[in-house]
């Protein structure tokens, strides 16, 4: 399959399966990245020491922040 037909059938996609196509694609740039690949094992041995945030300590961040404006 050409890249033209690639993109024939990605615009005949629902808006919904459009943003999956595009989250595959910058995952896939991103893994073979391999400056994303060491922020990403750093990041992971962070959570694993335990210095970093649970989901409820960053909504509630973001909230304050958005508050602040």
């Amino acid at each position: 399959m050409s890249a033209s037909e690639i993109i024939r059938e990605i615009e005949r996609l629902t808006p919904s399966e459009r943003r999956e196509v595009q989250a595959y694609f910058q995952h896939r740039s991103r893994a073979d990245n391999p400056a994303w690949r060491d922020e990403l094992a750093r990041r992971i041995d962070e959570a694993r020491a335990g210095r970093s945030l649970r989901s409820t300590e960053v909504r509630a961040l973001v909230a304050q922040a958005r508050s602040a404006q």
